[in-house]
């Protein structure tokens, strides 16, 4: 497995995951002014045409992994191969 580091910009969620108005759903939309831009690195487990899936660990023989991250590609800002 090759490693590789991966940008993405990430969602938000408005509140603690409880029901909110509509009006704050709103008002937060409106006063979203930044990207969360993440960062990630580990082993490439698998890419699709529409997604990367990254392990932050692997395990002997690369048989199990955890620390899994599926990223869209559509969120993806940069990525580059940390080995060859």
């Amino acid at each position: 497995m090759r490693l590789i580091y991966v940008e993405w910009v990430d969602s938000s969620s408005v509140g603690n995951q409880t029901w909110v108005s509509t009006a704050d759903v709103i008002e937060a939309t409106e006063s979203a002014h930044t990207d969360i831009v993440c960062r990630s690195a580990g082993f490439l487990i698998k890419e699709t045409s529409k997604s990367l899936a990254v392990a932050a660990h692997m395990g002997v023989e690369n048989i199990s992994s955890a620390g899994h991250m599926i990223i869209p590609k559509s969120a993806i800002r940069k990525r580059r191969w940390l080995s060859k």
